[in-house]
């Protein structure tokens, strides 16, 4: 069947690696569209943020083992499978608030200190919605995050547990103070639906007009 496709298109270089090493066949990356100006910044109050369906790959237990330890914030929000093994580990200081709303999410990010993304992803959402909220993003520097934060706009750490995401932490609080909220919302432009629909209508005039 994969022969037989007319072009890949993969929602990020990371996707697109992963189609050629499987199909042999190249793709264009277009990724996906994020409402970018929805989101906006507020001063930062002391609590970081993790916004993810609660499933064992997106590692959320790495984070919520090192906050359990440390006692600094940390808020939650999303639900699934993991939620009633992630209470068990947690400590006070670790709020689960369940799925929110797209307003409540909105305010999450926007008073957060920073996001943090413990596990690899294909592309993320959360990263760009983060940074569209004048954010910054602590992430697994792994998959799509390593497209999607600029340099200067997060950390990425290598160690995939509690000891190297708090090496991160203490890496991003040396950072804080030169982080440009309007930097990062100014970056995730590049991620907004406009954008998109300029890319994919590109992409399909291309396959009209007979492009391979």
């Amino acid at each position: 069947s994969a022969a037989r496709v007319d072009r890949f298109i993969a929602n990020s270089e990371n996707v697109r690696g992963r189609i050629w090493r499987t199909y042999r066949r190249d793709s264009q990356v277009v990724h996906p569209p994020v409402d970018v100006d929805s989101f906006e910044w507020k001063p930062a109050e002391d609590y970081f943020l993790i916004v993810s369906e609660l499933v064992p790959y997106k590692q959320v237990d790495t984070a919520v083992r090192l906050f359990a330890k440390t006692g600094r914030r940390l808020k939650i929000a999303g639900g699934g499978p993991e939620l009633r093994r992630l209470r068990k580990m947690a400590a006070p200081n670790v709020e689960f608030l369940g799925r929110v709303s797209a307003v409540e999410l909105r305010d999450l990010y926007a008073r957060s200190r920073a996001l943090l993304l413990p596990g690899e992803e294909d592309f993320g959402i959360t990263p760009v919605e983060a940074l569209a909220s004048g954010k910054p993003v602590i992430a697994l520097g792994r998959g799509g995050a390593l497209e999607t934060v600029p340099p200067g706009g997060g950390i990425f750490y290598d160690d995939a547990s509690p000891e190297g995401l708090a090496e991160a932490l203490q890496r991003f609080e040396r950072l804080e103070p030169c982080i440009r909220p309007s930097d990062l919302q100014e970056h995730a432009r590049r991620f907004s639906e406009p954008e998109f629909a300029r890319k994919m209508a590109a992409a399909l005039e291309e396959l009209r007009l007979g492009g391979r």
